[in-house]
């Protein structure tokens, strides 16, 4: 029985040591300036497109995990505000998760790339709930608690059932680990 008893609390601790060794959890936040680009036709039937950027913010916890002196996986939980001028300046609320992988090309300097699921919290009609895109960015470890990160999203598909239009989101931040 004692035997049996080691041995749980031994591998209890050494898989627990095992695995929070290259976690590192933390807060960010930041913020967005989202592009919304259209296609428009003219009183004369000529096509046009046009580009409108506007501001949000984002605000989360991320969860990061280093397997090598070379590659990493952090995932994060963001609220975030995008806004519109295509539903009249209206703000649009979302939780994402992004994941990306990490490609550290130096000690705390690394390039970021993977896909981000979104949820809409406030869709109404056609538009849609989920959204997906693909995020590339970097991000600089300042010291051992503090980083920054701009990383783009480019949506990959329409955030409404009806009409054509992305979710592509330019994004800066700042983060503090615990």
């Amino acid at each position: 029985m004692k035997k049996i008893l080691f041995i749980t609390i031994f591998l209890s601790l050494s898989t627990s040591a095992i695995f929070s060794q290259g976690i590192e959890w933390g807060i960010k936040g930041g913020i967005n300036v989202s592009s919304e680009k259209s296609v428009n036709t003219d009183s004369h039937g000529e096509t046009y497109h046009t580009t409108n950027n506007y501001g949000g913010f984002y605000l989360g916890v991320s969860a990061e995990y280093t397997l090598s002196d070379l590659f990493g996986v952090q995932g994060e939980l963001l609220y975030t505000e995008i806004m519109s001028e295509w539903t009249s300046g209206a703000k649009w609320n979302y939780f994402v998760l992004p994941v990306t992988g990490k490609v550290y090309l130096t000690k705390g300097f690394s390039v970021d790339l993977g896909p981000q699921l979104g949820y809409r919290l406030d869709a109404i009609g056609s538009e849609r709930k989920f959204d997906l895109s693909l995020g590339a960015g970097l991000s600089c470890k300042i010291g051992r608690r503090f980083d920054v990160s701009a990383r783009y999203n480019f949506g990959l598909i329409d955030r409404d059932k009806e009409f054509d239009g992305k979710n592509n989101t330019l994004r800066f931040g700042v983060g503090y680990r615990f």
